[in-house]
């Protein structure tokens, strides 16, 4: 079946296979995260990006139909990491307390997504834009990683469909950080609190971390 325009316009050209392929490809999206950084959306183009990479136009466009691919590619790679910074997060909580999890989860999240702040603004300013021609399985394994540890406090949250509690569960979690973020918010131990309480009450579980949670010492479960 023949791909649509808008399809066409984000769909790599070709895979890169070989070791110099595969390295022509990482400095195309090295350049562009550079660019982006230090230049923001105006000063990013194919030609600049191909520029500032070191290889030829030519070179870039076997690969990348356009800059939106490119802004595609990066928002995949982000994802990629995002998930494993999750994933292993959410599998190393400590087990005890379901509160201590769940802000266990919430700072791995938050040091993941500020690892290089204004490159993450920037691909979310185009998330909605391109959105639908991402590759889900980062976020279906972030996804099933939250639903392993609602199995694992089974017995202390409400009855429901794990993999529907584990999507709320993180659409409130993205709604009440990004507020924060736009609101430059910079107390964030108390925006994860704020939040890790909000995700608690939606699964009506009683909140059952220490008091003092400028004491609390979050230790990965052996």
């Amino acid at each position: 079946m023949p791909l649509s325009s808008s399809q066409a316009s984000v769909t790599p050209r070709k895979t890169p296979s070989q070791s110099r392929s595969r390295a022509t490809v990482e400095a195309v999206l090295s350049a562009a995260a550079r660019i982006l950084e230090e230049e923001g959306v105006a000063g990013f183009n194919t030609n600049v990006v191909a520029q500032r990479a070191g290889v030829s136009i030519g070179s870039l466009y076997q690969y990348f139909p356009g800059k939106d691919a490119i802004f595609l590619a990066l928002m995949e790679q982000s994802s990629a990491q995002f998930s494993d910074d999750m994933v292993e997060a959410i599998d190393a909580a400590p087990g005890q307390s379901l509160a201590q999890d769940v802000m266990f989860m919430l700072q791995m999240g938050l040091m993941s997504h500020t690892r290089r702040p204004n490159l993450m603004r920037l691909l979310e300013g185009e998330i909605e834009r391109l959105e639908k021609h991402m590759d889900r399985t980062s976020q279906v394994a972030v996804r099933d990683a939250i639903v392993r540890m609602l199995e694992h406090h089974r017995e202390r949250i409400r009855p429901g469909d794990p993999v529907i509690l584990a999507q709320d569960l993180g659409a409130i979690a993205r709604v009440l950080m990004s507020a924060a973020g736009k609101r430059h918010e910079a107390d964030w131990q108390a925006v994860i609190e704020r939040t890790a309480r909000a995700v608690v009450g939606y699964l009506g579980a009683a909140w059952d971390a220490p008091e003092d949670l400028a004491a609390l010492q979050i230790a990965p479960r052996t």
